[in-house]
């Protein structure tokens, strides 16, 4: 059994360790951290405070996700403005799928939405074509968030994504729409199903590059299915 100390130990060991060099530029979201809620439910009321105070600084600039993800297992309240901050860092990782899956965590009613749509749509491109930070954003709404909760000028610039001018992004902005609005995923983001993405008609539109009308095309027939949904 770990005495209280020796849980201190571990919890500074797990948060702030070296985890090393697995870490991608844009997938984090795949990497299975070691950090957990056990050791710090191991730990004293005086002590879980300090483990709190140490993962807010770290919030201020976090080297990789962790201290977002403790703070969401301590439900730390005071972590909330820092958390929607990730939205508009200027920094090189943004955690911000792991910002979304805090924050509903915490209180998933105090996600800063204009903070979010800000982002949506003027977040600083990635120059690399297989990643964009609106890809970060999109997979932690759909995995992280109801529909229910979302805003609708939120949801409206997701429909706009779809008119984005990198493929993954459009792709991505499909599949949270319709998992949002729980429609078929026949075009998943990764597109390795390749009968069923040939047969969907809205992916096959939203996929050359350069097909601006095609997208708006896309866009319609998607509102028509949502709203077909909205009826039964």
């Amino acid at each position: 059994m770990i005495d209280s100390a020796g849980a201190l130990i571990q919890f500074r060991f797990q948060y702030f360790g070296h985890i090393g060099n697995s870490m991608g530029e844009w997938n984090s979201w795949h990497i299975q951290y070691k950090a957990d809620g056990a050791g710090l439910s191991l730990l004293t009321p005086a002590e879980r405070l300090q483990a709190e105070t140490e993962l807010l600084l770290a919030l201020e600039a976090p080297a990789d996700p962790r201290p977002l993800l403790g703070l969401a297992y301590l439900s730390s309240r005071k972590a909330l403005p820092g958390l929607n901050r990730c939205f508009s860092s200027q920094s090189q990782h943004a955690w911000t799928t792991h910002a979304l899956r805090a924050i509903a965590a915490i209180d998933p009613y105090a996600l800063d939405q204009q903070q979010l749509l800000r982002q949506l749509a003027h977040g600083r491109p990635h120059a690399s074509p297989f990643s964009d930070p609106l890809i970060d954003i999109l997979l932690g709404l759909r995995l992280y968030f109801p529909l229910s909760l979302l805003e609708r000028p939120v949801i409206d610039q997701i429909f706009q994504l779809m008119r984005h001018k990198k493929a993954l992004v459009r792709s991505h902005a499909l599949q949270t729409l319709r998992e949002l609005y729980a429609l078929p995923t026949a075009a998943q983001e990764t597109a390795t199903d390749l009968e069923r993405s040939t047969n969907d008609p809205v992916f096959q539109l939203i996929s050359p590059d350069d097909r601006p009308a095609d997208y708006d095309s896309a866009i319609r027939l998607l509102r028509q299915q949502t709203e077909n949904i909205a009826l039964i």
